[in-house]
């Protein structure tokens, strides 16, 4: 990550006074982010490599929201040495612990796909998966805060896991 994108989060989490944030019931959220992706590299022969991605959600209440994501990641097929494209998208429920304080700490669990695109090499491969994850938010303001996971998913069909590490940005639009 750019030094001067590290220096402004590390301002802004500095200066900006968390206001009493909460989850909000009826809100649209998004949070984009960046972070690693790790593949079982004893049966995709995937390299761990760098992931960026977007989730979208709705808070049903304070506590119950829901999540779309869908994120990509560029890394190296081994046997081959060929670069190739990752495509993940799903879908979490979440549920958010304390969701009246600065901090929220919330776990996750849901069920999605994954697609490796060999770039005209060889097939495609797409798998479904399940996953679950847990991570915090930290509110800058009433409608923007930090935001980190980690989420493990279990390909159903392949019986081999994933894992994600990941820090972003949570935008809070609307809601009661």
């Amino acid at each position: 990550m750019n030094a001067r994108v590290l220096l402004f989060l590390l301002i802004l989490t500095t200066c900006a006074a968390p206001a009493m944030a909460e989850n909000r019931e009826g809100a649209f959220t998004l949070s984009p982010f960046f972070g690693a992706l790790a593949f079982s590299h004893n049966v995709e022969h995937l390299d761990t490599d760098y992931a960026v991605g977007l989730r979208g959600g709705y808070n049903f209440t304070r506590n119950v929201s829901t999540e779309l994501l869908f994120g990509y990641t560029d890394t190296v097929y081994d046997p081959a040495v060929l670069r190739v494209n990752v495509f993940r998208y799903g879908a979490d429920m979440v549920y958010n612990f304390m969701p009246d304080k600065p901090l929220v700490p919330f776990v996750s669990a849901g069920l999605g796909g994954i697609t490796v695109d060999f770039t005209g090499e060889t097939d495609d491969q797409t798998h479904v998966y399940l996953d679950y994850g847990f991570g915090v938010k930290y509110s800058l303001t009433t409608w923007l805060a930090l935001r980190s996971d980690f989420h493990h998913s279990y390909v159903l069909d392949g019986g081999h896991s994933n894992f994600e590490i990941s820090a972003g940005l949570h935008f809070q639009l609307g809601g009661n």
